[in-house]
């Protein structure tokens, strides 16, 4: 008896494509991340301090070495880590910070609401 799993009419193909995923990966590691891939076990994991760690497709972590995007630096406990090698892979550029504003800032359009709120109110009489 075969099993729904088996069975690959039943089988729907991935939401994301490969690329990406390769995408996502490469800004992950301009993003201060490291990868450490287990040939042993084949797996992969992005880690930060402070953030932990953080899955990876195998697949694309193999892509990303043979494709030359990551250099090895060290041995990690759980494998290798690997580094981005070169930022001129992100053709989008990194992602821009958000904009701060102040808090003290005039041309806010809530503030100039709730300023007209005041107005408003100071004419109308108090019942």
């Amino acid at each position: 008896m075969e099993s729904d799993f088996e069975d690959r009419s039943l089988r729907t193909s991935p939401s994301v494509t490969r690329e990406k995923w390769y995408k996502h990966a490469v800004r992950k590691l301009a993003g201060g991340y490291v990868l450490i891939v287990n040939a042993e076990r084949k797996n992969a994991n992005f880690f930060k301090p402070g953030k932990g760690f953080e899955m990876c497709a195998y697949n694309t972590a193999r892509e990303l070495i043979r494709s030359g995007a990551v250099v090895q630096t060290r041995m990690h406990y759980r494998g290798a880590q690997y580094e981005l090698a070169d930022l001129s892979l992100l053709q989008e550029g990194p992602l821009p910070a958000p904009a701060r504003r102040d808090e003290d800032d005039e041309d806010d359009p809530l503030i100039e609401q709730i300023g007209d709120l005041e107005d408003s109110s100071a004419l109308e009489p108090d019942v």
